[in-house]
């Protein structure tokens, strides 16, 4: 870094001065919604709220669970439209997403695949 006075005198100092790359908070994700689908069920529309979401961030809902898109709706929302396999496994899924900086955030447990099979009542 170097200054010079109005007079023309300066004086100058040897790594005076550094840049550095800015922090940027890891995304976090707090919830899902909904929270559970069938097997062989495509859902749109599937929100994933948190914080630090980046625009060009992908999601994973976890192997069986195909993502066909992940749109950046703010820093605090993306929605997701999701196909889970016919034969995916039942139980809870680890929801993940990650921003272009490589940044990621996940939360286990936070969507539940279950059989989309009916169950009946009778009444007799």
């Amino acid at each position: 870094m170097s200054v010079t006075n109005p007079d023309a005198q300066s004086g100058s100092l040897a790594n005076g001065f550094s840049v550095t790359t800015a922090t940027v908070p890891a995304p976090v994700v707090n919830s899902v919604n909904p929270t559970t689908g069938a097997q062989g069920q495509t859902l749109s529309g599937v929100l994933i709220n948190g914080n630090n979401f980046q625009s060009g961030a992908t999601c994973s809902f976890g192997v069986g669970i195909t993502v066909n898109s992940c749109t950046f709706t703010s820093t605090a929302q993306l929605t997701a439209n999701i196909t889970i396999a016919a034969k995916a496994t039942t139980g809870g899924y680890t929801v993940t997403m990650t921003n272009p900086d490589t940044q990621s955030g996940s939360l286990a447990n936070a969507f539940y695949r279950n059989t989309g099979k009916r169950r009946h009542c009778w009444t007799l």
